[in-house]
């Protein structure tokens, strides 16, 4: 087969120019790709040519019948992002920047009609594109233009009425070209948008503005003016552990610990942390028996450890296991005793919540066989008598499986034979029954 390069290689240049004016008349998109390619930009016309596109493409998006059945809008801006790339191929990235801001623009029109499908889809995918457009650009005219441009669009406000916010975005791509010249309007919109829940973002944003403007000393002052919010508490963290100032970073832990128990989990790891860089065994114990009780098991092994050194475990393990008791739910305290092989425990255990007899049937059975016989036998049970089609089958089957390799061969086949006979008139039962015996 003639490929395209054979095809041009055999014409004329004249034939080739007549071909392309005869078929860009006939053809508008191809037209506007030669355009697009070869021709000057006019910006205003380029901009406005955009926006219209996407106008067009999202007329009657209100309307119902260009809805799938499960509601989601069809829209296709492909050519508007391959004319925008063009224009970064190009290095006309104000222009690329300034075409993307007006396909942002005409999303947030019709905002209201999806706040969570395409059209938020889409305008964040416009934003991450202006975002990759200023990572490119070196001409300060461009930066100067991006900057005022992204100050501009984090005061569109739209988005948030509807569950999403773009401020801390705008403002993060404005960051980068901040100066101390034109700082004033960038500090009045992270003022503006501070007091509701963009506060956070929008703080670590303008921390990396103080810190480039102003210095290491305004920046640490504006960390510890700000450490209502978490993260730049845990930059302050970051930077005293960095220092080695575990005093500092301890009670920058037990200060958010008292203020926000949203953020405990991760408050009380980095605060084991600390006492572990400090070496402080007596406090890693303390906090990791407190990580233990809020359900985070991860640190039994380590206070075990911790004791190991301290010693004493065997005093302050009865005083633990009553602890775990009361303060985790069922299944992370049957965890620990099984962990720790309290056999009698645990089969109390789970004769409370005999659906986990899988998890530690096996491990009771030698101790226990009788009982461990009649949890599985009985939870089975339940499982088929419930079970209405093969998928369910299966699952039985396989727990069926489990009873066998815990150390009941024989029953398990009893209990197999007994169960064709039971449910004879499934036949996708006994399908599954024959595949284990």
């Amino acid at each position: 087969m003639t490929t395209i390069q054979e095809l041009i290689n055999n014409v004329s240049d004249k034939q080739l120019r007549e071909f392309v004016i005869e078929y860009a008349k006939r053809d508008g998109d191809f037209s506007n790709a030669l355009s697009v390619r070869f021709a000057v930009p006019e910006f205003e016309a380029e901009v406005t040519k955009i926006a219209d596109m996407v106008e067009n493409e999202l007329e009657g998006v209100d309307d119902y019948r260009r809805r799938d059945s499960w509601g989601y809008i069809r829209i296709d801006l492909s050519k508007v992002d391959y004319e925008i790339q063009q224009r970064i191929a190009q290095g006309q990235y104000r222009l690329a920047f300034a075409q993307s801001a007006a396909a942002y623009a005409e999303l947030l029109e019709v905002y209201e009609y999806q706040s969570e499908c395409e059209i938020s889809d889409e305008a964040g995918s416009f934003v991450d594109k202006m975002s990759d457009i200023a990572g490119e650009v070196t001409d300060s005219a461009d930066q100067a233009y991006i900057y005022e441009r992204c100050v501009e669009l984090a005061y569109d406000d739209t988005a948030s009425d509807y569950g999403d916010s773009y401020q801390g975005r705008f403002l993060k791509i404005a960051a980068r070209f901040i100066t101390q010249t034109n700082r004033e309007e960038f500090d009045a919109a992270i003022e503006k948008f501070s007091g509701d829940y963009r506060g956070e973002e929008l703080s670590v944003i303008k921390l990396t503005t103080v810190r480039r403007l102003d210095g290491d000393s305004a920046a640490e002052q504006y960390i510890s003016q700000n450490l209502q919010y978490d993260s730049i508490r845990k930059i302050a963290y970051d930077n005293a552990m960095s220092a080695r100032d575990f005093a500092k970073a301890e009670q920058l832990c037990i200060d958010a610990l008292e203020s926000d128990t949203r953020s405990a989990h991760k408050w009380r790891v980095l605060l084991y942390l600390a006492y572990e860089a400090a070496g402080e065994r007596l406090k890693m114990a303390e906090t990791a028996e407190a990580l233990i009780l809020s359900g985070d098991l991860e640190y039994y092994d380590k206070l075990k450890s911790i004791y190991a050194k301290l010693g004493g475990w065997n005093e302050f393990y009865p005083a633990m296991l009553t602890k775990c008791k009361a303060s985790l739910r069922p299944e992370n305290y049957m965890h620990i005793l099984s962990k720790e092989n309290e056999l009698a425990l645990l089969l109390e255990q789970v004769q409370i919540k005999p659906d986990l007899i899988y998890d530690y049937g096996k491990q009771l059975a030698p101790a226990y066989p009788d009982e461990v016989e009649t949890l599985f036998v009985k939870q089975i049970a339940g499982e088929a008598d419930r079970a209405g089609d093969r998928k369910a089958y299966a699952q039985v089957c396989g727990k069926i499986k489990m009873f066998r390799t815990a150390g009941y061969d024989e029953r398990a086949g009893r209990l197999i034979d007994d169960y064709k006979l039971r449910f004879k008139k499934r036949p996708a039962f006994l399908d599954e029954l024959r595949k284990i015996g």
